[in-house]
């Protein structure tokens, strides 16, 4: 009875240090997860609405924020959003035209699915994660610096040579 004791006193030593670094990683992949939601449904409900869409991060609060775009050029609607854990730092953020700072990011969805292009990137205790947002509003993430969103512009009436 006394070696039952023992060997359950021993596992559960070798369990319970385990505990907080499991509820952090269950928190980290929840708002990776939640990120990528995000962005997603921020594309759907623009095109749904046949509004624009805005996905922004509050860097003071934390969240990622995504609110329907105030026609006065006020702050819109909050339609939904996500607070980073403890552990997750925004890092980076991108717009087709270059880096800029949390205040100034944003990407607007248009209501036939594109958007302007742009992503960002958090650090999930030192490991980077990104979110890319494509002209087309397609949207991809991984793990590693983001790759260059590239916007195809052509001058209008332009012809393109076929071989």
């Amino acid at each position: 009875m006394s070696v039952l004791i023992v060997v359950l006193a021993m596992l559960a030593g070798l369990v319970l240090p385990n505990l907080p670094n499991l509820k952090r990683s269950r928190e980290h992949r929840d708002f990776r997860l939640a990120v990528r939601r995000l962005a997603s449904q921020a594309r759907e409900e623009a095109i749904l609405s046949k509004s624009p869409v805005i996905l922004r991060a509050d860097e003071a609060d934390g969240r990622l924020v995504v609110e329907r775009e105030a026609e006065d050029g006020s702050q819109g609607s909050v339609l939904a959003s996500a607070r980073a854990p403890a552990g997750v730092q925004f890092e980076r953020f991108i717009l087709a035209t270059g880096d800029v700072n949390a205040a100034e990011w944003s990407l607007r969805f248009q209501p036939d699915g594109r958007a302007e292009g742009g992503g960002l990137e958090l650090s999930f205790d030192g490991d980077r994660f990104y979110l890319l947002v494509r002209p087309n509003g397609a949207g991809e993430s991984g793990w590693g610096e983001a790759p260059l969103v590239e916007v195809d512009e052509w001058e209008a009436g332009e012809l393109e040579r076929r071989i």
